[in-house]
């Protein structure tokens, strides 16, 4: 009588630690539901299209800091060069 105690105490332990990681997965998020949370900036950063348009952008940043941070002295250069000629 005791064995048949402890059976039904340990498969009734197992169907609380069962219910618990259904009430787990219940709480997880869905695809569908996952696909609703990537949207807008992050749906666009996994396409295929974006490493593209990426790179793009960091040449064209590229260039604008760099004639951001020139300009000053291509200023001088061009007015150097200008007297040069006059």
């Amino acid at each position: 009588m005791k064995s048949s105690r402890r059976q039904s105490a340990k498969s009734e332990k197992k169907n609380e630690k069962s219910a618990k990681v259904a009430d787990a997965k219940k709480s997880d998020p869905k695809d569908e539901d996952i696909e609703e949370l990537n949207q807008g900036f992050s749906q666009w950063l996994q396409s295929g299209s974006s490493v593209e348009y990426m790179r793009v952008f960091v040449v064209v940043n590229s260039l604008v800091v760099f004639m951001t941070m020139g300009w000053p002295q291509m200023q001088q250069f061009f007015a150097t060069l200008m007297s040069f000629f006059e």
